[in-house]
């Protein structure tokens, strides 16, 4: 059961990844300014009145003022300034989709709200980039990847004719990087305006929120004297470096890894494993040597999670079904993953999808029994009330 994780420079993987992002071994857009230096004076010229003795006979002695005039030493100060652009980050806020109609929401409440395609298609995936909406969509005349801007305009079509439905989809937030996994386990990234293959058997992608790590999760059938094996990899590329780190797990059942989610440090990862029952897994990249050293941040019965702003990890809990309803109830709790203490967002609602969103707000759909023709989209805060936003939704996008 146990692999090893293994550092590499990205030869085949990460390499394109960086070309796809113009990585290297300085980051894109990062120019360091230096001001010119300038001299502060720290004196100024004063004058004073000093008085000396005139001798003008043996027994006389006249006093006289002479001016005396002193300029005080001046030493320069040099002043340096750096500038250093930031790193462009994803936008705060959290993407719901009901009804045909796509919305962003932010602390502020609706930015967004636009129906992307005509009655008959399906949105495949949604994400957030620091100024934009992705997302994949799929109709009669087939798949593609379109944006619009969150400042307002049209929507436009950014890839066309994907082959086969979309399973997920990242973008930098600079949307200088866009990477598709179509429903085969392919995956197709930006490369001089259009996609080509990047990789295969991908079954999740994920971006951090400031664009620097990529995280990529395969899982790799083959049969072994007969029997059917599995291995799950997932491997972590900085963008920045071209550097990357990969943790496997050898596994004989129907396994995969989805809703990858980076920590705001970038040094832990989130993800749904289905080896476990579909529980929230975190793996600590700085520790880690497999994924063997993965752990929940809950016990078992845990679903989908995200990170907060403060490194805290929002995770939906599966209480148990309600009466005869199918449908699970649960709560939304929030964990520390360092001290291990817990707040619960006393929901007592259970989501498929969360998004966690400006610091400490959680968003999902609340899919709770007592109204199950009209799930609510909710935010929770740690102290207060949850507030509804919106009846009648189907999808919180995580990322």
């Amino acid at each position: 059961m146990n692999g090893r994780g293994r550092r590499r420079s990205v030869v085949g993987l990460a390499v394109v990844a960086l070309v796809a992002c113009g990585g290297g071994g300085s980051a894109p857009g990062r120019v360091v300014q230096t001001a010119a230096v300038s001299t502060v004076p720290t004196g100024v010229a004063t004058t004073t009145a000093s008085t000396s003795p005139t001798v003008t006979s043996a027994l006389t002695v006249a006093p006289t003022t002479t001016a005396v005039t002193t300029v005080a030493t001046v030493a320069p100060t040099t002043t340096t300034t750096s500038l250093v652009p930031s790193r462009p980050v994803r936008y705060d806020g959290f993407v719901a989709f009901a009804m045909g109609q796509l919305q962003v929401w932010n602390a502020a409440g609706l930015v967004l709200d636009l129906q992307p395609c005509r009655t008959g298609c399906s949105i495949d995936h949604a994400v957030l980039s620091a100024r934009s909406l992705w997302w994949a969509e799929t109709d009669a005349d087939g798949t593609r990847v379109r944006a619009a801007d969150l400042a307002g305009g049209a929507p436009r079509t950014v890839f066309d004719r994907l082959p086969g439905t979309v399973a997920d989809l990242a973008v930098t937030p600079d949307e200088a990087g866009v990477w598709v996994v179509t429903s085969d386990g392919t995956v197709l990234r930006n490369g001089g305006g259009a996609l080509e293959v990047f990789d295969t058997d991908v079954t999740d992608v994920g971006v951090s929120a400031d664009g620097r790590m990529l995280a990529i999760a395969r899982r790799l059938v083959s049969t072994v004297d007969r029997q059917l094996s599995v291995e799950l990899e997932l491997i972590a590329v900085d963008l920045d470096t071209g550097h990357a780190n990969t943790y496997r797990r050898h596994d004989d059942a129907t396994t995969a890894i989805r809703g990858l989610d980076w920590s705001p440090s970038g040094t832990r990862l989130l993800f749904r494993a289905e080896y476990e029952g579909s529980v929230a897994l975190m793996l600590d990249l700085t520790t880690a040597h497999s994924l063997d050293d993965a752990v929940t941040p809950l016990p078992p019965r845990s679903g989908s999670a995200c990170w907060t702003a403060d490194g805290r990890v929002a995770v939906g809990t599966w209480l148990g079904p309600y009466g005869d309803d199918i449908r699970a109830v649960g709560d939304v709790v929030l964990v520390d993953p360092v001290g291990g203490s817990r707040a619960s967002l006393g929901v007592q609602a259970f989501s498929t999808g969360l998004a966690c969103f400006d610091g400490d707000a959680v968003a999902f759909v609340d899919q709770t029994p007592r109204d199950p023709d009209d799930p609510p989209l909710t935010v929770a805060r740690p102290g207060r009330a949850p507030v509804v936003l919106r009846a009648s939704y189907g999808v919180v996008y995580a990322r």
